[in-house]
């Protein structure tokens, strides 16, 4: 046995005030000296970008659907000797990959790391009603993992009055507030939060926010809390044959990872994996003219190409480089906005066309309406091989693909799409690493085996 520090900020519903009090209190934390690490729940992307921005540190994911308990515990206990951990939730509580029950939900993964949870309320326009709202909580909660409150968009004097009633009526314990202040408002668009460099002053902003937790919010309570309860029954992984690969460095290839303001989604997780066998290198699809020299392998990950179509459209000399290696055989993988941007035309919302790289014959246009959206299975047609990873998106193509059968589960339907060849992986759904061993060889198979014979 041994002790992770750690707490789970979770909350009733999307829209509680989640990430704000999560990245309010990474802040404080740190600015008190303190060793920091933060998680986040499901499948999200941008979360971990806003966690990234406060300690200048990676975030990762913890998620039930995409690995098994053990591997989960795994991800937590891996390179965490941090003093206090910060686990965003995802959703509500207790919504998980399935409505019939709570699996894959924030509680879900609490109760498999032993975690404690603290529960926040969007306590604006609530009266008494917010101790019903708490009780209701605490009825599911079985494990006892709820250990204490914060309420949000609240007043002083109001949380003074209703501080004593909750502590008597709940048993919990009320770890303090968050006054409503438009100011700290993260903006959203239809993928969710607004991306960190697209905030103005956003550091200026968390600084403030985090004043504001040192003052109405008990960090000393939330220090004890998470000292108390986090102690996970590891068995000490053995990581010994990735230490071996990363440390042997003998004929490491590289790889290129596209990563700028149109190509941000990627799982720490999974570049973790890909570090252990490729030094990598990242490039702009927007701004570098070619794709970096000496490369054996490219990986496109999801974003907002639609938000930078011009751009991308513009950049030409890139657009050549790319098809030109993928013509020669480079493996890749490129996800969701990594295949829009493979594809011959993106049509935005506006109804504005741009010529994309054209190496799959696909054309992408908006949809109004999210297509596809949720937890996947998906399984190679030639291999058999399967890995596990999700689809959300508001564009869809004229040609998905059919390299794959892709399933979703909770509701039993299941589809066609990725365009596959021996040594490449186009197509929408976003790719957990992690969930699959078979695929992570696959891949490395085929970058250690290519060679650019132009």
């Amino acid at each position: 046995m041994k002790n992770y520090p750690g707490i789970l900020i979770a909350a009733p519903q999307s829209g509680s005030g989640k990430t704000l009090i999560t990245i309010s209190l990474l802040r404080a934390y740190s600015s008190l000296g303190l060793k920091i690490g933060a998680f986040k729940c499901g499948p999200d992307y941008i979360d971990p970008m806003f966690h990234r921005k406060v300690l200048g540190l990676p975030s990762r994911n913890l998620d039930l659907f995409f690995v098994d308990r053990e591997k989960l515990r795994e991800i937590y206990r891996d390179k965490n000797n941090n003093d206090l951990s910060i686990v965003e939730g995802v959703m509500g509580l207790y919504d998980g990959s399935d409505i019939k029950s709570y699996v894959s939900s924030g509680y879900d993964i609490a109760a498999a790391t032993g975690l404690p949870i603290i529960l926040v309320i969007n306590a604006k326009g609530m009266g008494r009603s917010v101790i019903s709202l708490i009780k209701g909580f605490k009825i599911d909660d079985d494990k006892n993992q709820i250990k204490g409150v914060i309420l949000n968009r609240i007043t002083k004097s109001f949380y003074e009055r209703l501080k004593p009633l909750i502590e008597e009526e709940t048993g919990l314990t009320c770890l303090g507030f968050f006054p409503e202040d438009k100011e700290l408002n993260i903006s959203s668009r239809h993928l969710g939060l607004m991306q960190p460099e697209e905030i103005k002053n956003l550091n200026i902003l968390i600084d403030k926010a985090a004043l504001i937790a040192k003052e109405s919010i008990d960090l000393d309570k939330i220090r004890e809390i998470a000292d108390s309860y986090c102690k996970l029954l590891l068995k000490e992984s053995d990581l010994k044959e990735a230490d071996h690969l990363e440390d042997k460095n003998i004929n490491r290839k590289r790889i290129a990872v596209a990563r700028d303001e149109a190509f941000s989604f990627y799982y720490e997780e999974n570049l973790d994996i890909l570090r252990r066998y490729f030094n990598l290198t990242f490039f702009s699809p927007i701004r570098d003219e070619r794709l970096p020299e000496d490369i054996s392998g490219i990986i496109i990950g999801g974003g907002y190409p639609e938000e930078y179509a011009k751009e991308l459209s513009s950049n030409k000399s890139m657009k050549e480089s790319i098809f030109k290696a993928l013509k020669r055989g480079m493996p890749v993988i490129a996800e969701c906005g990594g295949f829009m941007y493979l594809s011959k035309t993106l049509t935005t919302k506006e109804e504005n066309s741009y010529e994309m790289v054209g190496y799959v014959d696909s054309n992408i246009r908006f949809m109004g309406k999210l297509v596809r959206f949720g937890y996947c299975e998906i399984e190679d047609k030639a291999t058999g091989i399967k890995i596990r990873g999700h689809e959300f998106h508001y564009f869809d193509s004229d040609n998905n693909g059919d390299g794959c059968i892709i399933r979703k589960k909770t509701v039993d339907k299941s589809w066609h799409g990725v365009h596959r060849n021996d040594n490449q992986w186009i197509g929408y759904p976003h790719l957990y690493l992690p969930s699959s061993e078979e695929f992570i060889n696959w891949f490395v198979f085929q970058v250690m085996n290519y060679s650019d014979k132009n």
